[in-house]
């Protein structure tokens, strides 16, 4: 279970059906035209787990025509090396 000061990277389990059912809905760009900073994390990049019940994400999931595909979902708001934030989908993740 990822939890706040983990440092995570990306899963390589591309074919996780959630994953791809979400980009084919287009959640992501979906998000990031609402202003939700949510990505899929880049392969070989580490990240600080610095929030792990993402406000803006559970507003979002409140008011998307996506909520059937988000509901109970785990989302972590994540630091990258650059001092950028970014929100990623727990399944998407794995504790190093």
């Amino acid at each position: 279970m990822i939890k706040i000061g983990d440092l995570v990277i990306a899963d390589t389990k591309e074919n996780d059906i959630r994953y791809r059912t979400w980009q084919k809905l287009s959640i992501y760009s979906s998000a990031k035209n609402k202003g939700v900073h949510l990505y899929h994390p880049e392969l070989n990049e580490a990240y600080l787990v610095i929030d792990d019940v993402c406000a803006d994400m559970i507003d979002f999931i409140d008011k998307s025509h996506y909520r059937h595909a988000l509901i109970g979902q785990k989302f972590v708001r994540c630091l990258a090396p650059s001092g950028k934030s970014f929100i990623f989908p727990a399944l998407t993740l794995r504790t190093l």
